[in-house]
């Protein structure tokens, strides 16, 4: 009994991690969310406790030619179920996802530039000034 317990201890510690080793990039205004947007998602491998890698996953060809998206690595619920079978032989796997912002959405947003410093402090001296009599 003192043995299942402590199995179950052991099995909740490591569900609870799960996700704890997440490396997020954003570029340019990030992917946004990811259910309406398009996301891409591939499995990286590795062996010898992860020194070597046995697939390359090349997230710029996951991008093409976005310029707003955003990069997530993390061992997702699945990837710390394969690794506890996996594991006994030193290999261990990731899970990258590429967000994209929907489609239409990059050039429109591309389109409308950021307001410069200049551009808001001639806004607001505008307004600092009493109309005209």
């Amino acid at each position: 009994m003192k043995r299942l317990i402590r199995a179950a201890a052991a099995l909740t510690i490591i569900a609870s991690l799960v996700g704890c080793a997440a490396h997020t990039h954003v570029v340019g205004r990030g992917g946004g969310d990811p259910y309406d947007g398009q996301t891409i998602e591939k499995r990286q491998w590795y062996i010898l406790w992860g020194l070597v890698p046995l697939n390359e996953v090349n997230t710029d060809e996951m991008v093409g030619t976005a310029d707003d998206y955003t990069i997530e690595t993390e061992q997702s619920a699945l990837d710390v179920i394969m690794n506890i079978f996996t594991g006994m032989v030193t290999i261990y796997s990731r899970t990258v996802t590429v967000d994209l912002p929907p489609p239409g959405t990059a050039q429109e947003t591309a389109a409308a530039p950021d307001p410069t410093v200049a551009d808001v402090e001639r806004e607001s001296t505008a307004m600092a000034q009493p109309p005209d009599k």
